[in-house]
């Protein structure tokens, strides 16, 4: 993914600077070494990478967002049902879009010399921290939404198959937005404090890498959530749907082998067999049918 290369080059370049630059001591105390300070090679990477962190800000909410209108998309297929708005989808393409140009212009806005130099780094990751958290509570919008889905879809005739799916994402999806609740959380309490005089939370060592440790963890729980959302594994009950398709066609002429809607065992043997070989098996009994 695009916005993971782009954390990845500022993860390279600020681990590279940070143990080229080393240390400084001032007025008898050891600390990082200030960006005034670095070389002019290493003050020239700043620029880029910040604006690297952006283009991956814009594109992780509007891959989020997107992720909304993914949830529309999924219940009319599965479950034919209606999920949100038009309006609300329309609203969620076009904040993809504003997203896509707002991080950048934060970064140029806050890098002029009017304000302070650490703007330019906190301004977008508390913007990007404020959004995020509205995405959750979104999430938490779609969970209850999903809840009103599985609930009408109750009395529908596939209603096993279409709670089984529908129950897959819905769970997904909450542990996507208490993951996304406790990251966005996380980013807005070390940029909010970045704002103070004190920055208490940023001087201190044992709660800034708590902090940081949950945000470093939670980014790859999250993409863990998206990719398995949009590339989830095929349920045994799909392969158990199409495997009733072929023996309801195969076994319709077979009434000895049920008896009050329950399987004999040969008719299990051919569920089994046909699950294996279904076009096949298929292809068999129709040709027993012709003798």
């Amino acid at each position: 993914m695009t916005h993971l290369s782009d954390f990845s080059f500022l993860h390279i370049v600020s681990c590279r600077v940070k143990y080229e630059e080393g240390f400084v001591e001032i007025h008898g105390i050891i600390i990082t070494k200030p960006e005034f300070l670095w070389t002019e090679a290493d003050r020239n990477l700043v620029t880029p990478t910040d604006y690297s962190l952006c283009v991956g800000f814009s594109l992780q909410i509007g891959t989020l967002l997107l992720l909304q209108c993914f949830w529309k998309y999924l219940a009319n297929l599965v479950a034919r049902a209606r999920f949100m708005s038009s309006k609300e989808f329309k609203f969620y393409i076009i904040m993809t879009i504003v997203n896509i140009i707002l991080f950048p212009v934060l970064q140029y806005n806050f890098t002029r010399e009017i304000y302070n130099y650490t703007y330019r780094e906190i301004m977008p990751q508390l913007v990007y921290g404020c959004e995020l958290l509205l995405i959750s509570f979104l999430g938490g919008v779609s969970h209850f939404r999903f809840k009103k889905l599985l609930s009408n879809s109750q009395h529908q005739n596939d209603s096993q198959f279409i709670t089984t799916r529908m129950k897959y994402f819905q769970d997904l999806n909450m542990l996507l937005s208490i993951s996304l609740f406790i990251f966005s959380m996380s980013f807005i309490i070390l940029s909010g404090d970045g704002l103070t005089v004190k920055k208490s939370i940023n001087r201190s060592k044992f709660w800034a890498d708590l902090f940081i440790c949950n945000i470093n963890i939670l980014i790859i729980v999250i993409w863990t959530m998206v990719i398995l959302i949009l590339h989830p594994k095929k349920p045994a009950e799909t392969n158990q749907r199409i495997i009733n398709t072929f023996t309801t066609t195969v076994g319709s002429n077979d009434s000895d082998t049920i008896e009050k809607g329950k399987f004999t065992r040969e008719y299990a043997e051919r569920n089994r067999f046909i699950k294996l070989h279904s076009k096949n098996v298929f292809n068999i009994y129709c040709d027993k049918d012709k003798e």
